[in-house]
Order: C-alpha cells, then sequence, then structure tokens
C-alpha cells in the first residue's frame, strides 16, 4: 500500500490536490475496497491530509494575501457544505452500480478538465491577482 501511496500523495501534491482523485481508483481497485468502502476511506484521508498539509504550511504561509478574499472563502465553504450534506444523501439512494458509474463520470470529468488547463495559456502567473512571483 505504501508503494501505491507515495505516488499518489506526490502527484496530488505537485498539482495542488490532495490525491483523493487518484487515491478512490486506487482503494476500490488495487487494494480490493468495495466502492461503498472506498468512499468513506478515502473522505477520511483526505480530511486527514488537510489537517496536516495547514499544520505543516501554516509556519511558512502567510493568509494575509487572502484577507480580502474572505467572502468568497465563505462562500466556497458554504457551498461544500451543502453539497456533501446532498452528496451524502444521494450517496445513500444510490445502487452500487449506480455510484461507481456516478463516480467513473465525475473522475473523467476531472481528468478531461485538468488535460485541457495544461493546454490553456498562463496569463496570469501568480496565485492570486495583484502577488508578484519570486
Amino acid at each position: 500500500m505504501f508503494g501505491l501511496a507515495v505516488p499518489i500523495a506526490m502527484l496530488g501534491g505537485l498539482i495542488g490536490l490532495g490525491g483523493a482523485e487518484f487515491r478512490l481508483p486506487v482503494l476500490a481497485g488495487p487494494l480490493g475496497y468495495s466502492t461503498r468502502a472506498a468512499v468513506p476511506l478515502n473522505l477520511a484521508v483526505s480530511i486527514t491530509t488537510i489537517a496536516a498539509s495547514l499544520a505543516i504550511r501554516s509556519r511558512s504561509l502567510s493568509l494575509t494575501p487572502v484577507a480580502p478574499f474572505t467572502p468568497a472563502v465563505l462562500a466556497l465553504i458554504t457551498g461544500a457544505v451543502v453539497a456533501a450534506v446532498a452528496g451524502t444523501a444521494l450517496f445513500a439512494r444510490l445502487s452500487d452500480a449506480r455510484l461507481e458509474q456516478t463516480i467513473l463520470v465525475l473522475l473523467l470529468v476531472i481528468g478531461i478538465a485538468l488535460i485541457v488547463e495544461g493546454f490553456l495559456p498562463q496569463t496570469e502567473r501568480a496565485l492570486l491577482p495583484g502577488m508578484v512571483n519570486v
């Protein structure tokens, strides 16, 4: 499992994601978890990853540049919580086959979006507008 976890973590960190998009197929595939068991396990690993990332980065990064975007951040958090509640209700109602199809479609859309983004021109090089890359 460690041999699969390290490349997934490196890939997720490289593109700025937690790796959940790459971890779920491994949990449901080579590691043999059912899709219904892999989803909450993947969520638990994601929460742990986010907590560790915040703890590690809090010593070297400042949230000051993000402060002007607080309303947008709070709106995104609110939307994510509402979507999580709705997703949990949907998760409980879906059959195993429909759940696997839904996950397949979502992962394909994410994969296509990542590929397309790689070919888009990078006109804004800063993390946030108005910031200068060093």
